[in-house]
């Protein structure tokens, strides 16, 4: 007599199963997507509650737009997801991470656990800015041993997310090493008391071409800024202010636009609808212009003030919304 044992074999979904209940609910629907252009607004029912499912390219983060704040999360195909929240909820500090929000349901496991991580590195970082003033052996050795064990305590559950874990903290390592050679090309060659960069044959909004030892003999603030840039735009109100505070005094307010050239009209038009009175310029190559390139503005706005005689006060100057710092930077230069 022969004995046979069989054995089922059980195929996954080759979709996610979405599902939830948002208490205080304020909205009809929540919009679903990733950073692949895949997007589904799911439609939230009267009593709050939602279902859904949605078909994902490959494992990564997703991500839910609830009343204009987003939240991510691990998710792959083959995960049935229960989600519950409260709507009435306001962000943390402005982190988008919302505290009341809680995943049961296959897969819950792996994303509570990445949530979990990713919340209480913002919250309550268990490194600091110390690391930064290691030798650079010492920094990359602590870096590796970081991102190792990181991994290492990850769960080994689902190798999907295994694999895009390890993805992930790879690229949040390479980072790190890039913060770190910025952090020491800042506190060299953009320290306080160095010569400042030089931008020459700039063009303000006349077409006249000026140059930066034009202002030689008095400090300057330089506001790096672009037409498509909200939070630069959202700035203007408080330079304003700054500008008026200070108007006699020994400093130029200098607006220098990242805007490319075949944006020259729009830039021109944003400079008069805005009313901006100040030095107003444009570089002569977008982001990628050499004066830019040297003080590493990456990201705007940008503030750097440098005083009378050419030299680096701060290559990071705080912005002007942040009025008790500034002041206490321009009390502390006698401005």
């Amino acid at each position: 007599m022969s004995i046979f044992s069989c054995k089922q074999e059980v195929k996954e979904k080759s979709y996610l199963s979405i599902s939830g209940e948002i208490a205080n609910n304020q909205q009809d629907s929540l919009v679903f997507f990733t950073f692949h252009t895949e997007e589904k607004t799911v439609k939230i029912n009267p009593d709050g509650t939602f279902s859904d499912t949605l078909h994902l390219k490959k494992p990564g983060l997703l991500y839910v737009n609830y009343k204009d704040r987003q939240h991510s999360f691990f998710a792959r195909n083959g995960y049935d997801l229960h989600l519950t929240w409260d709507g009435s909820e306001e962000k943390i500090d402005g982190f988008n991470p919302i505290k009341t929000l809680k995943f049961s349901g296959y897969g819950s496991n792996i994303v509570t656990y990445h949530n979990d991580e990713t919340m209480n590195e913002y919250l309550n970082p268990s490194r600091n800015e110390d690391r930064f003033q290691l030798s650079e052996g010492d920094f990359f050795k602590e870096t590796e041993q970081y991102f190792e064990t990181k991994l290492n305590k990850a769960p080994k559950t689902d190798p999907d997310y295994t694999a895009y874990y390890a993805v992930d903290l790879y690229q949040s390592k390479r980072f790190e090493f890039d913060k770190y050679q910025k952090k020491q090309y800042k506190a060299s060659v953009l320290k306080k008391g160095a010569v400042s960069p030089k931008f020459t044959n700039y063009e303000d909004v006349n077409g006249k071409k000026v140059s930066l030892d034009d202002f030689k003999g008095k400090y300057i603030f330089i506001d790096f800024w672009a037409t498509w840039c909200k939070p630069c735009i959202r700035q203007i109100p408080f330079i304003k202010e700054l500008e008026e505070a200070y108007k006699g005094k020994n400093i130029e307010f200098i607006g220098i636009s990242v805007d490319k050239q075949k944006d020259k009209g729009k830039w021109k038009t944003m400079v008069a609808e805005k009313n901006l009175t100040n030095v107003q310029l444009i570089t002569d190559n977008a982001t990628e212009a050499e004066f830019t390139k040297v003080y590493k503005v990456e990201s705007i706005p940008r503030f750097i003030l440098i005083d009378p005689e050419g030299k680096i006060v701060s290559a990071e100057a705080p912005w002007p919304e942040n009025k008790e710092e500034i002041k206490a930077l321009f009390d502390e230069m006698g401005i």
